[in-house]
């Protein structure tokens, strides 16, 4: 949804998805025209020199305006390619755009799997509850298994769980990162040995 219009694509038809600096015609064309043609009155003396120097300049800065253009979020298709004007490109949006391109379109055959760090205590009390009990600022996921010392490891598969994830922005590092919340069965967690 952009703008109150909704947009929407077949996961199969999409090829790739990624950002491009678009030039806008419509400024870059007018501005052009009008700033070249009002400049060369204005010298001419065919109209007052000042309008044509401020409508001169005027045109001659929606043809910048044109040239800069926008920033726009592209999805390219098998048929063709769709331009989605954006006003900035944020982190979340870059690694949402990162996410589908490595997990749904160029690594169809790839699953995502996330990992889940924990403690010997931790885990202890977890498997007498029956489950992984809730963080109210929800639960670091990782994305590689690698184990970090007197620590377990968990591969949690993401199409098994109920629970919601969403990718945050962490202020230390300026990365957004999967976090998961709610309790997690205990039944999701496969134990990684290393």
């Amino acid at each position: 949804m952009r703008k109150g219009k909704h947009y929407s694509f077949e996961l199969d038809e999409i090829t790739q998805v990624g950002f491009k600096q678009k030039k806008l015609l419509f400024p870059l064309i007018l501005g052009g025209v009008v700033g070249s043609l009002f400049l060369i009155a204005g010298f001419n003396f065919l109209i007052n020199i000042w309008l044509a120097l401020i409508i001169g300049l005027a045109g001659m800065l929606l043809f910048y305006y044109g040239w800069v253009g926008s920033q726009t979020l592209v999805i390219h298709t098998k048929v063709k390619e769709f331009d989605i004007f954006i006003d900035q490109i944020t982190s979340p949006l870059r690694a949402f755009v990162g996410l589908v391109n490595e997990y749904f379109i160029l690594g169809k055959s790839k699953t995502l799997q996330y990992y889940i760090i924990m403690s010997e205590s931790e885990w202890t009390e977890a498997s007498s509850l029956g489950y992984v009990d809730e963080q109210p600022t929800g639960r670091r996921l990782h994305t590689a298994d690698r184990k970090p010392e007197n620590l377990l490891v968990f591969l949690l598969d993401p199409t098994e769980v109920p629970n919601q994830i969403n990718y945050l922005m962490e202020e230390s590092s300026n990365e957004v990162l999967p976090y998961i919340f709610g309790r997690i069965d205990i039944d999701h967690l496969h134990h990684v040995s290393n």
